[in-house]
């Protein structure tokens, strides 16, 4: 078994539950519980396992972007908006298309290497289904 990332709590939160603590279970919502459960189950998604995400090749990056452009026009106002709301808190905003690929993000420029490890970038395929 992998380890857990370095200080988190949701990680941990996952874990227990996973791993059947009735304690943990109901510190959150059921609705989340269930998609924890349905996520490891069906695809094996847990926050003990790695896997480096599948990264779309530039030209089709750029054609879903295109074909989707005035939903990413608004969706990057949208985020300008909010980013200001969390700026320097160590988080990131995505908007993926209806596929889980990542069309635009916004965050902090001093954790844009940190983001791109964990694969938050752009072109990054995060749907469930991806293995």
């Amino acid at each position: 078994m992998s380890e857990l990332p370095a200080n988190s709590r949701h990680a941990r939160a996952v874990m227990e539950v996973l791993g059947g603590n009735p304690h943990t279970t109901t510190d959150h919502d059921l609705p989340v519980v269930k998609s924890w459960q349905r996520c490891a189950a069906e695809f094996d998604l847990r926050p003990d396992h790695h896997s480096d995400p599948d990264i779309l090749e530039s030209h089709r990056l750029r054609e879903r972007v295109e074909r989707l452009d005035d939903l990413v026009a608004v969706g990057r106002a949208e985020m300008d908006s909010l980013y200001e709301q969390i700026a320097s808190s160590g988080y990131a905003l995505l908007l993926t298309d209806h596929t889980g690929v990542i069309l635009s993000h916004k965050g902090d420029p001093t954790l844009d290497r940190e983001f791109a490890h964990a694969g938050l970038r752009l072109g990054a395929n995060w749907s469930e289904e991806y293995e």
